[in-house]
């Protein structure tokens, strides 16, 4: 029994990989990851109008994640 708690598999990312993701736009990192995801077009942000959300689908949970689109656009 584990108690109630999530367990998920860990997975680990070589240093190159992890390299070439910080240097992209978050949305073609999800899609180099192969995760789904979707913008949620129902948010509307309260200090910042660049603000956005998307919901990310990993392992079976989803995660919202909030951030600022630059104006070079990352």
């Amino acid at each position: 029994m584990d108690g109630g708690l999530l367990v998920m598999a860990k997975r680990s990312f070589s240093p190159e990989l992890l390299e070439s993701l910080r240097s992209m736009v978050v949305t073609k990192a999800l899609d180099a990851l192969g995760l789904h995801w979707k913008l949620d077009p129902d948010f509307q942000p309260v200090k910042d109008a660049a603000t956005i959300r998307l919901h990310v689908a990993v392992g079976g949970q989803v995660f919202e994640l909030l951030g600022v689109v630059s104006e070079n656009g990352k």
